[in-house]
C-alpha cells in the first residue's frame, strides 16, 4: 500500500496502524512537503518516497491507497486511484459534497474497487459496547437523543491552515460535526430533518464555531446536536433516552452507563470509580495520552480485512454522502434560518 499525506494525523495515527497489521506491507509515501515526507520515511524503512501522488500511482503496483490529505484534495485522489483499480481509504470528510461521494461510490462499484472512510468515533469500545446493548433492546425504542462535541480551535493534529477553511474542508461542521453527525446515522437512525443556529463568533475567522441543531429521524425520534470551538472545556458525550431506559456515553473516557430510573448517589460513586478505574488502566497502557487518534488501528484493521475477503468496508462512500448531505443541510439552515429536510 501507499500513503498520500505524511502530516501530522498519519505520522501519529496511519501510519503506526497500518505498520502493526503484518498483512500490510507500506511500499510508497507521498508528500509535496519535504519535511513531513522526511519524518515519514523515517517511519517507514525502505518505502520509497515521492511528491506528486500521480507518479507513485504510476510506477507502484498498489492495492491500496490511504489518502491523508486536506479534504478539498480528497476528490480527485481517490477517483485517480480507482481509475487504476486501486482500493482507498480515506480521512474524513470523504469530499466537500454529497453529489462527489455519488461519483466516486459509482466509480468504485464500476472498477469493482473498495472505498472506505475513517470516521474512527465509531471504534471507542464504550461506543461500539453501548450499541450493542440498544440493538438488544436495553432501553426500549429510542425516544430521543441528545450529542455534544466541545473542543479548542485545531491545533494538535494539524499545523496547516485549511483547517479554518470551509471551502478546503475545514471549519467546524467538516472538521467536527461530520463526527456527531456520523454517529447519529450510525448508531441511532438516519437524520432526516435540519433545523440549526449558531455562526461565527470569533472575529477574523471566516468559519462558524458554534452550532446547535435540532434534528429529527426517519423513524421519528428527535434529538439535539451541539458543537463549539469557543468553549473552555473539552466535551464530548452523548444520551440516548428509550421507553425503558437511558445510555450516556462520554466518548473521550471510553465509558457508557446505562439507567432504569433515577441515579441515587451510591450508583453515581459506582459509576465514577469504575470511569477513574478504565482511564488510569488506559493511562498506564500508554492508551489515555492518544485520544481519539488510538481508534484509527481498529478501524485500519477492519479495511485491511474488507480489501482481503472483498467485503462492505468499515464506513462506506454511501454512509460518508448521508452524513455530507446533513451538513450541506446545516449550511443551508445556518443561512435561511429555516428547518431543512435532508432527504428531499
Amino acid at each position: 500500500m501507499g500513503i498520500v499525506g505524511c502530516g501530522l494525523v498519519s505520522r501519529r495515527a496511519h501510519i503506526p496502524s497500518w505498520l502493526s497489521d503484518p498483512r500490510v506491507n507500506v511500499v510508497a509515501l507521498c508528500d509535496f512537503d519535504e519535511k513531513a515526507l522526511k519524518k515519514a520515511k523515517e517511519m517507514v524503512i525502505g518505502a520509497k518516497t515521492y511528491k506528486n501522488y500521480l507518479d507513485m500511482l504510476e510506477k507502484e503496483n498498489l492495492d491500496i491507497v490511504d489518502v491523508a490529505t486536506p479534504p478539498h484534495t480528497h476528490e480527485r485522489i481517490i477517483l485517480d486511484s480507482i481509475e487504476r483499480g486501486t482500493n482507498v481509504l480515506s480521512e474524513k470528510p470523504l469530499t466537500l459534497s454529497s453529489s462527489s461521494c455519488t461519483k466516486i461510490s459509482k466509480s468504485a462499484e464500476s472498477e469493482g474497487v473498495i472505498v472506505g472512510v475513517v470516521q474512527n468515533h465509531r471504534y471507542i469500545p464504550a461506543v461500539r459496547e453501548a450499541k450493542g446493548k440498544v440493538e438488544a433492546g436495553n432501553i426500549g425504542e429510542i425516544v430521543c437523543f441528545n450529542v455534544q462535541l466541545f473542543q479548542a480551535i485545531p491545533g494538535s493534529w494539524s499545523y496547516s491552515l485549511w483547517q479554518f477553511n470551509p471551502r478546503k474542508g475545514g471549519g467546524l461542521l467538516y472538521n467536527t460535526v461530520i463526527h456527531l453527525v456520523d454517529i447519529v446515522n450510525w448508531f441511532i437512525d438516519e437524520i432526516s430533518i435540519v433545523h440549526a443556529v449558531g455562526g461565527r463568533y470569533i472575529e477574523g475567522l471566516e468559519m462558524e464555531t458554534y452550532v446547535a441543531c435540532t434534528l429529527k429521524t426517519k423513524k421519528k425520534a428527535v434529538g439535539t446536536l451541539e458543537a463549539s470551538l469557543v468553549t473552555g472545556a473539552f466535551y464530548h458525550e452523548m444520551d440516548v433516552i428509550g421507553t425503558a431506559g437511558a445510555v450516556n456515553i462520554d466518548f473521550r473516557n471510553n465509558f457508557y452507563r446505562i439507567t432504569h430510573s433515577h441515579l441515587t448517589p451510591i450508583e453515581e460513586f459506582k459509576s465514577g470509580f469504575l470511569k477513574l478505574f478504565k482511564a488510569t488502566l488506559s493511562l498506564f497502557r500508554g492508551e489515555y495520552m492518544k485520544g481519539y487518534l488510538a481508534f484509527h488501528e481498529p478501524l485500519i484493521k477492519d479495511f485491511v480485512t474488507s480489501v482481503v475477503e472483498g467485503r462492505r468496508p468499515p464506513v462506506t462512500a454511501k454512509e460518508a454522502e448521508k452524513s455530507l448531505r446533513v451538513i450541506e443541510a446545516m449550511f443551508k439552515s445556518l443561512e435561511t434560518g429555516k428547518a431543512v429536510n435532508v432527504l428531499s
